[in-house]
């Protein structure tokens, strides 16, 4: 019986130190609503160069960057293809190469790009822009591979080879 009204005056000090924190709002640690980012993946170069234009508000800017900067991944280049799958799909991609060449556009001066680096050196900060930049281009150059494979992995298998 002791042992029982000990508990319970342990429980009630307890209790009561624990108070102020009973009493914080239910929301902390839960995102605000004007914290709430809705970025939708660009499906085509249009939408793409849309995002690119809205980023030079700074504060979409920053709210796109802390937005990326969570989806992190196991190491650097795994961070950078996450990252890039979040604001557009391979197809999109495709249309671009890291100084534009071969025919494509390039994305080292959007403001995209430096979003993508800023966010990507928020989640790895041990890397620097041109770490970055490197892990963007090899990316970029895999991309056309990626389309094939995908392309290919959709395809019907022909009923000889069955």
């Amino acid at each position: 019986m002791a042992h029982c009204a000990e508990v319970t005056r342990r429980q009630e000090t307890e209790d009561i130190q624990m108070s102020p924190f009973l009493s914080l709002p239910l929301d902390m640690g839960h995102q605000r609503a004007e914290d709430i980012l809705e970025l939708n993946i660009a499906q085509s170069k249009e939408e793409l160069e849309a995002l690119d234009h809205r980023l030079k508000d700074s504060d979409f800017r920053k709210r796109v960057i802390h937005h990326l900067s969570l989806i992190g991944g196991a190491s650097p280049g795994d961070c950078v293809r996450r990252v890039m799958r979040a604001v557009a799909t391979n197809i999109v991609w495709s249309h671009f190469s890291l100084k534009g060449k071969r025919e494509k556009l390039p994305l080292i001066d959007t403001a995209l790009c430096k979003v993508i680096k800023h966010a990507v050196m928020k989640c790895k900060s041990d890397l620097g822009e041109k770490d970055v930049e490197c892990y963007i281009a090899e990316t970029l150059k895999h991309v056309p591979a990626q389309l094939k494979k995908h392309v290919q992995d959709r395809l019907p298998v022909p009923a000889e080879l069955e």
